[in-house]
């Protein structure tokens, strides 16, 4: 399971002081830590055993063994591979070529997407495809950034026969949110995981019994504790883009592929949508030409 370093970057800022102080020490030392005993990081990081196990744990680890197996294998990989998950974007903001930024850009994205591989569950993605496949109507939830990855679902869902809405604006969420039954499902889109106003509908919608996903960081955030289901991802760079836009790639990529399973159980529909398309906007010669 060579993807400790992605969920230890993304997770950091949302660990307890003690864990957090440990994966920073963690995180700046992994040649090192990758061959210490469990004694040995706990005096080296002054943390304790207990805190290591604890950590190792919430990684998805079964113990420190399996964890720094996983870590030598990573430290092998950056001796290898030395532009990481850390300094992948680490370029000088002066270097004002189009061409630096034209690399920065693309192999930041790229990134997103190999990183977010690294952490994204099959289990959660099937299990996501089974709810909305099988959802009365479907309410996808999302602010600032994520709210193009929210209009880009209904976009593609609404394709293969889907009843399904975004919602961006806090009032709208609310409303929409008290509708919603348990056939229903509720899509939760947000980077940090801790904004107050998607929360705010969470609840709501968990009242009225809808069945909730959230996709987010890997992190041990409010949104993945809440929601019924958690479909992480990752995004980690380092540089002058904003998490919202690291994210969005990542995010973009995730209902591609929930759109792509279910489109492979929906093929009936789709294939009617296209004709459909084909009738209407290209058959119809008035339409091509404006007239009505």
């Amino acid at each position: 399971m060579e993807n400790c370093l992605i969920k230890m970057k993304e997770s950091l800022d949302s660990l307890p002081k003690k864990e957090n102080v440990l994966a920073k020490f963690i995180l700046d030392n992994v040649q090192e830590v990758a061959s210490m005993t469990i004694t040995e990081l706990a005096k080296a990081s002054k943390s304790s055993a207990a805190t290591i196990v604890r950590y190792t744990k919430f990684l998805g680890f079964s113990g420190y063994r399996d964890f720094t197996k996983s870590l030598f294998s990573e430290a092998q990989n950056k001796q290898r591979y030395p532009e990481n998950v850390r300094d992948l974007e680490n370029i000088s903001e002066d270097d004002s070529s189009i061409e630096a930024t034209i690399q920065r850009v693309s192999r930041g994205n790229i990134a997103a997407i190999e990183n977010s591989l690294k952490v994204v569950n099959p289990k959660d993605i099937e299990t996501a495809v089974n709810k909305l496949d099988n959802a009365g109507k479907i309410y996808f939830y999302a602010i600032g950034g994520s709210v193009i990855a929210a209009k880009d679902a209904v976009f593609k869902f609404q394709r293969i026969g889907i009843e399904c809405q975004a919602f961006d604006s806090v009032h709208d969420q609310i409303l929409s949110a008290s509708i919603l039954t348990k056939s229903d499902v509720a899509f939760y889109i947000s980077y940090s995981g801790e904004s107050k106003d998607l929360i705010k509908s969470l609840k709501i919608a968990k009242e009225n019994k809808a069945y909730t996903i959230g996709m987010t960081k890997y992190s041990d955030n409010t949104l993945s504790k809440l929601v019924d289901l958690t479909i992480r991802h990752a995004a980690v760079s380092e540089g002058i883009r904003t998490n919202s836009t690291k994210s969005r790639i990542a995010q973009l990529n995730i209902i591609d592929i929930l759109f792509t399973r279910l489109a492979e159980r929906r093929v009936d529909k789709l294939e009617r949508f296209y004709k459909l398309t084909n009738d209407v906007f290209l058959g119809d010669k008035d339409l091509i030409k404006g007239n009505k």
